[in-house]
């Protein structure tokens, strides 16, 4: 009798196992289709390899979209310094306020990590924006929006609106973009 205890407690624990194995394994399926485009309205269960198949479909088309934008991107930076570089080409180079720069850096912050970044400066310098796009994100930081204006014919002004990396932001994490922000346009 003690054996067939033994093997029996066994088996119920090997099936017990296995139905917690089943079910992660489920879970994580439905974790992966709710990820997948149109799974939302689908009618029917999708199985496991259907699952797959879809994400083994979709991941090489999420790369060749990050590729295409990321292209896009690198052509719109080079064409905002391009654009940049004909306007300070155009200014009166014999302006009397030549030598003088002013610069204006304000800071607001939208929410925790989102900061609005206004930025007006006087004797336009070639590339500013594109440059500054540059070197915001490789400090890890995301401009989600970006523009520029021509405020008049020796002042133009900009804004960014910049969401801080993944890292816990600093306390004074503004003050200290701001100093930044500063150094790099000097």
């Amino acid at each position: 009798g003690g054996v067939r205890e033994g093997s029996s407690s066994k088996k119920l624990d090997h099936n017990a196992k296995e139905k917690v194995r089943r079910m992660k394994l489920n879970e994580t399926f439905l974790a992966l289709r709710s990820l997948l485009p149109d799974s939302r309205r689908a009618k029917k269960r999708w199985s496991g390899p259907y699952i797959i198949d879809r994400a083994l479909d979709y991941v090489p088309q999420l790369q060749a979209e990050i590729e295409k934008l990321t292209l896009e991107k690198s052509n719109m930076l080079s064409v905002l310094g391009k654009k940049q570089q004909l306007v300070v080409g155009s200014s009166d180079v014999r302006d009397a306020n030549k030598d003088k720069k002013t610069l204006t850096v304000s800071m607001n912050e939208v929410k925790s990590g989102e900061v609005i970044v206004q930025i007006c400066e006087q004797n336009n310098k070639v590339g500013i924006l594109s440059t500054l796009i540059e070197k915001l994100e490789g400090q890890g930081i995301h401009v989600l929006g970006a523009s520029s204006q021509r405020a008049c014919e020796n002042r133009s002004c900009f804004h960014l609106h910049v969401q801080m990396g993944e890292s816990p932001v600093e306390a004074d994490y503004v003050a200290v973009l701001h100093k930044k922000i500063i150094s790099w346009l000097s």
